[in-house]
């Protein structure tokens, strides 16, 4: 199995799916709206992607709209957590890195319903205090910029 990340632009997608393999993983980062495309794309052919939504940043100029998130939904990807405000978590004090994390998840469930059990490091950053602040929450899965670093 083999994991691709896009932040963007995401151009090569069509390359990408023309070569992935059945269980190969789609993951965006950030909430982009260009990101819109490629969740259809995907959906037309039968795949899913996990978006990791900073929920900030939703509804602004560049980004996903709340609408297009409920889109991912009903064509069935996965939302993962990428924060609230895509803060470098290792920088802030213990209490703000779980704030941002909670933030994001109760924004989701609040918006669409939905609690991401999937979260992506800000800048792919991972040091020993935000690795405890994420644990906290049970993600099933948790990853870094290019690699998951943890998954239950």
């Amino acid at each position: 199995m083999t994991t691709y990340l896009w932040h963007e632009p995401i151009e090569d997608l069509e390359r990408v799916l023309a070569r992935a393999a059945a269980g190969d993983e789609f993951h965006f980062d950030d909430g982009y709206a260009s990101h819109r495309q490629a969740a259809h794309r995907l959906a037309e052919l039968g795949r899913r992607g996990t978006f990791f939504l900073v929920t900030r940043w939703i509804g602004h100029e560049g980004f996903l709209s709340w609408d297009d998130v409920g889109e991912l939904v009903r064509l069935g990807h996965e939302l993962g957590n990428h924060t609230a405000s895509h803060v470098w978590l290792g920088k802030v004090p213990p209490v703000a890195r779980r704030l941002e994390i909670r933030e994001a998840q109760d924004t989701l469930g609040a918006m669409v319903g939905v609690t991401p059990t999937s979260f992506a490091y800000p800048y792919g950053l991972i040091d020993a205090g935000a690795a405890a602040a994420v644990a906290e929450f049970g993600f099933e899965l948790a990853r870094g910029i290019t690699e998951v670093v943890a998954k239950r």
